[in-house]
């Protein structure tokens, strides 16, 4: 008996320092907002209706799903190898909070595994793409509901984005419908400029303050081989960051010109591309964000090549210890389509914690390409918030 204690007790010592090289971290934000908006909304696809969009009809009161993050749960896991070699993996879950509901698949923000070492990192899964990289650097609320970048950006949003997937009238809904993009939730693979499914991503080591990276997505519905590829040169230096970040992407659409419903057999295939130049300044406290860029895509329903020029120009100024103001305008014109889009937001944040910030915000945006073929109209957002991340 002793013998065996004493064998357990060495086992067990023999192990102990590798457990003592992994972690497993648990993560999130929960955040709730309540507000008064009137947004675009997702609408059948038609030639007065060629990206999907149209007004809501009426201003709406209540809880806002998303705010300046949207709530969260994750799991992230890591594993020292030793002589600078680290493997770990994240999941990570969306979910909105005024429901509880999450999206049909449980870890659509991330799922990846990846390998760091003295030569880069290696990421397959689920990844964020080196474009994101870039423009998550562009704008004082990138990702966040209330901040005219994200409310006017061509490809991206604003949200919702309808959906490839045809109504039972055989209708296609929104920019996903209009443009063939494939980030419909219910769709089996997602490749967007954020996120791409089935994906390999690569960042070589940082030189004198400067990264590459590089992405591939594979095998999407159209049948090719890579259905999407982003990649990226970052440069971090305080008090200076800048990027340039690239994003290019197969479509396919099933909108018929000649019926303007769902056909299969009228699918035509076509391409994305967004090219992204950000650069940021730290002034010691205040910071200028800006960015330009320009978004090329297939219009089925125009039967064109559309591009649009997009652009954001935003500070943030901290004030005392606890307070911060973030402003920003930002905009986006198509050659091929009516009239532009512009906005501009505001937000104040209140330090309650390290991990708890109480904020209101406001926005108001004018579509005028988005909206092209329908009277310009103008949507305007307005929220009081709690965030709290651990």
């Amino acid at each position: 008996m002793k013998r065996t204690s004493v064998l357990l007790a060495c086992a067990a010592l023999n192990v102990a320092p590798v457990w003592a090289q992994s972690s497993l971290t648990l993560f999130g934000v929960a955040e709730a907002q309540v507000g008064s908006w009137r947004g675009v909304v997702a609408a059948p696809v038609s030639p007065t209706q060629p990206l999907g969009a149209t007004l809501a009809g009426e201003r709406s009161t209540g809880l806002i799903p998303y705010g300046i993050n949207a709530s969260r749960i994750g799991f992230r896991g890591m594993e020292d190898l030793g002589q600078g070699v680290k493997v770990g993996f994240v999941l990570e879950n969306q979910l909105s909070l005024d429901t509880g509901a999450t999206p049909a698949r449980a870890f659509h923000r991330q799922a990846n595994l990846g390998v760091t070492g003295p030569w880069g990192q290696l990421r397959l899964g689920r990844v964020y793409t080196p474009w994101n990289d870039v423009a998550s650097n562009s704008a004082v609320g990138y990702g966040d509901t209330y901040d005219p970048y994200v409310r006017t950006w061509r490809i991206g949003g604003p949200s919702p984005l309808g959906s490839q997937t045809p109504t039972p009238d055989g209708q296609l809904t929104g920019l996903a419908g209009a443009l063939g993009l494939n980030n419909d939730m219910n769709s089996p693979q997602q490749y967007t400029h954020v996120r791409m499914d089935k994906s390999l991503r690569y960042d070589a080591p940082s030189w004198g303050g400067i990264t590459v990276s590089a992405q591939v997505g594979m095998l999407d519905p159209s049948g090719k081989t890579v259905s999407a590829q982003s990649y990226a040169l970052v440069y971090d230096a305080s008090p200076w960051r800048a990027g340039l970040g690239y994003y290019l992407q197969g479509t396919l659409s099933t909108y018929d010109t000649a019926t303007g419903r769902h056909n299969p057999a009228a699918a035509r295939r076509g391409q994305l591309d967004t090219v992204t130049l950000a650069l940021n300044r730290d002034f010691g406290g205040a910071k200028l964000w800006a960015m330009l860029g320009q978004s090329r895509y297939d219009q089925f329903v125009l039967s064109q090549r559309a591009k649009s020029r997009e652009w954001s120009v935003g500070v943030t100024v901290p004030w005392g210890s606890s307070w911060l103001l973030k402003a920003s305008v930002a905009g986006s014109d198509s050659p091929q389509l009516q009239g532009r889009d512009i906005g501009v937001g505001t937000e104040l944040h209140h330090l309650l914690s390290k991990a708890t910030t109480a904020y209101g915000a406001f926005s108001v945006n004018h579509y005028g390409e988005l909206l092209h073929g329908q009277a310009e109209r103008k949507a305007s957002i307005f929220a009081l918030g709690l965030r709290h991340m651990y």
